[in-house]
């Protein structure tokens, strides 16, 4: 179950990083309480997962999740949202960012562990609500990671 919760928390804050970075970078969104669905299809990296157990451990990350996250001022202004100590953002950089205020696109490349090729697509519709499709190319295949987002308030609660 290790291997479930860590390919959870890389999608999650894959997808949360990618969030401030684009609020940093003038894309319209409000700060405050969020709540986010996710939903993960294509080829799951399973390295290392005994092959009795793939299957289920398969099915459970295709459930869609659902998860609240704070924004607030300073994690847009230092980026640090979503950062979790096995976090290997560290190891990825930055190819190509075409943003303006209602969506656009990034890529970036990741090395480490799981060397890959990750882009992500997002849309505003309103400062209340995003929707953002992350790809993610590696040796195992294409994971696509899709999430929408709506805002729910302007006070963060720990």
């Amino acid at each position: 179950m290790r291997f479930v919760t860590s390919v959870v928390r890389l999608a999650l804050a894959a997808t949360v990083l990618f969030g401030v970075s684009l609020v940093a970078q003038g894309l319209n969104l409000r700060a405050g309480t969020w709540e986010y669905n996710m939903v993960i299809s294509g080829a799951i990296p399973m390295d290392g997962v005994p092959e009795n157990m793939r299957a289920s451990m398969e099915a459970e990350l295709r459930k869609p999740r659902v998860f609240k996250s704070c924004l607030t001022a300073e994690d847009v202004k230092s980026l640090n949202l979503g950062r979790t100590d096995d976090s290997d953002d560290e190891e990825c950089k930055v190819l190509s960012s075409n943003l303006t205020a209602s969506g656009g696109d990034i890529t970036r490349e990741c090395t480490g562990d799981r060397p890959r090729t990750e882009t992500v697509h997002v849309e505003t519709t309103s400062p209340q609500a995003m929707r953002a499709t992350v790809t993610s190319q590696g040796a195992q295949g294409v994971m696509t990671t899709t999430i929408s987002g709506k805002w729910l308030a302007a006070a963060c609660r720990d």
